[in-house]
């Protein structure tokens, strides 16, 4: 199987889930969230559980890239 990435729920308003399928579980993984400037808003790095829950980021609203 291919990896897959997906977000949920989209758009939301700071916490929202990454599910990462296809890899195995011993993966490292870094999930990085910017802003559409570029700009660092969030970074985990670290083991892979399959999901990776985010909570409370105080994000203005806009797009940004995972």
């Amino acid at each position: 199987m291919a990896p897959q990435l997906s977000v949920y729920p989209n758009p939301n308003t700071g916490s929202f889930t990454v599910a990462l399928e296809g890899l195995n579980s011993t993966d490292p993984v870094s999930i990085i969230l910017l802003n559409a400037v570029g700009q660092e808003q969030y970074r985990y790095e670290g083991a892979h559980s399959g999901h990776h829950s985010v909570e409370g980021l105080q994000l203005k609203a806009g797009i940004y890239l995972l």
